[in-house]
């Protein structure tokens, strides 16, 4: 999903992608295996016993076991699974994540019944639709814009001549617009540089555009 969002934007002067898939995709994975050391050092920096130093008498209370409350070692996997799916067997990113939820629950043995099971996995996407969904609609509002961008060059290039500085009045709102706008500048071989609006010229509501 990322690199079809990627492939839309960074493009060279013929069009065509910079950055193919399998460069993305090696790329991808060591950052994963970066991710997963980073990870594994913090569980083992953090989970291990703080000494409690007492300078009063207490009366000694029995440990609760709370064993039974930590996920066991190889269901930690499961976040990559979907990943692996993917990249491996060409499986779905959904059919992947559904799988990689049930692994989750079979190994932390939360399996009680199969209508208990459902409702926990809709619950977990549920909840990651809520958090992912503006990052989702951020990523497919780019590519909008370049596009819309795109259709506009041959009527901006007929109305500006051999003008060598425009203002782009796009506002500041969520910052959705100018940073489509500004994905497309980045790619086009006509502008010499950009900048956002200074004070008194509209400040990041406003990008000025330098052309060749």
């Amino acid at each position: 999903v990322l690199y079809g969002q990627y492939s839309a934007f960074f493009l060279d002067e013929n069009g065509e992608t910079l950055y193919p898939y399998d460069q993305h995709v090696s790329w991808g994975i060591y950052a994963l295996l970066i991710q997963v050391a980073v990870v594994i050092i913090l569980v083992a920096v953090f989970s291990r016993k703080k000494k409690v130093h007492s300078w009063a008498a207490t009366t000694p209370v029995a440990k609760k076991n709370r064993r039974g409350d930590n996920a066991p070692g190889i269901s930690l996997i499961a976040p990559i699974i979907p990943v692996v799916l993917l990249i491996a067997f060409d499986v779905p990113i959904i059919l992947g994540f559904v799988i990689g939820s049930f692994y989750a629950l079979f190994t932390c043995g939360k399996i009680k019944s199969w209508g208990q099971t459902c409702r926990m996995v809709n619950k977990d996407f549920f909840d990651g639709v809520v958090d992912t969904a503006p990052l989702v609609g951020f990523l497919l509002m780019l590519p909008m814009f370049n596009k819309a961008a795109e259709l506009c060059v041959p009527y901006f290039n007929a109305l500006l001549g051999g003008i060598k500085q425009v203002w782009i009045i796009h506002g500041m709102g969520t910052g959705r617009l100018r940073s489509g706008i500004h994905a497309y500048l980045k790619n086009n071989k006509n502008v010499e540089e950009f900048r956002l609006g200074k004070f008194g010229e509209g400040e990041s509501g406003v990008t000025v555009v330098s052309l060749k």
